[in-house]
């Protein structure tokens, strides 16, 4: 059975520099490619998503467990925009981004990438990160202002939907996200947590029907078969 030490000496070693996306100047690993490299040599590997805590800011924080065997790491994240920033009252496709984003982050700390995080001192006193947290105190405090002032004079307020960045929605998008999904839905161990997976990409699976049916009809069946070996373990 494996241990950390040994754990940590096979996967610091592999060697991801040809999966390394870049984005703002920051080198990434995308959770597909991730979980890829993890199950190429810990196959049995598993993962739990725990609930989000949410703070009296509106902000939130995700965090997951990654298990090989009997050792567990866990890594948490706030559910930040584009630029990093704490996002106020995140919606559920944030959420989830963020989600996956700390998914990266736990597989790195049993050693998978993690060279990736050296040298970004996300956990260092930073005056600048502060600054922002505090911006996002003082316009949230402005909101909750506003919000009661507008429920005194309408009675009802209805938020504004934050303004998010759309992906390319090409032929390279909808090849690398069926093959995303093909590798994490194969490590799904029971139909509740495979249609909730599937409920919170429903967004991206409507464009991909919309624009690249073969491509959907390929994910479909890949959904399809896995929650037909489920329900024959299940019963």
């Amino acid at each position: 059975m494996s241990d950390y030490k040994e754990i940590w000496e096979t996967l610091s070693q592999v060697d991801v520099s040809e999966y390394v996306e870049e984005k703002m100047n920051l080198s990434y690993l995308s959770w597909s490619r991730a979980w890829y490299l993890l199950c190429q040599n810990y196959p049995d590997a598993k993962y739990l998503y725990h609930e989000p805590k949410k703070f009296e800011d509106g902000t939130l924080e995700v965090a997951v467990t990654i298990t090989i065997g009997e050792c567990s790491r866990s890594a948490t994240l706030p559910v930040m925009d584009y630029k990093n920033n704490s996002i106020i009252n995140p919606d559920s496709r944030q959420i989830n981004d963020n989600k996956q984003r700390c998914f990266t982050k736990a597989i790195a700390m049993f050693g998978l990438g993690i060279s990736l995080y050296m040298g970004f001192s996300d956990d260092l006193p930073d005056e600048s990160k502060d600054k922002k947290s505090e911006e996002v105190k003082k316009k949230t405090a402005k909101k909750v202002v506003k919000m009661k002032a507008d429920l005194r004079k309408n009675e009802s307020y209805e938020e504004q939907p934050q303004k998010e960045e759309e992906p390319a929605y090409d032929e390279g998008w909808a090849e690398a996200f069926v093959e995303g999904m093909s590798l994490i839905i194969t490590a799904f161990d029971n139909t509740e947590e495979l249609r909730s997976n599937y409920k919170s990409n429903a967004k991206h699976i409507a464009v991909l029907g919309e624009k690249f049916p073969d491509h959907k009809e390929k994910l479909d069946t890949l959904f399809t078969d896995k929650a037909e070996e489920l329900d024959k373990k299940e019963g």
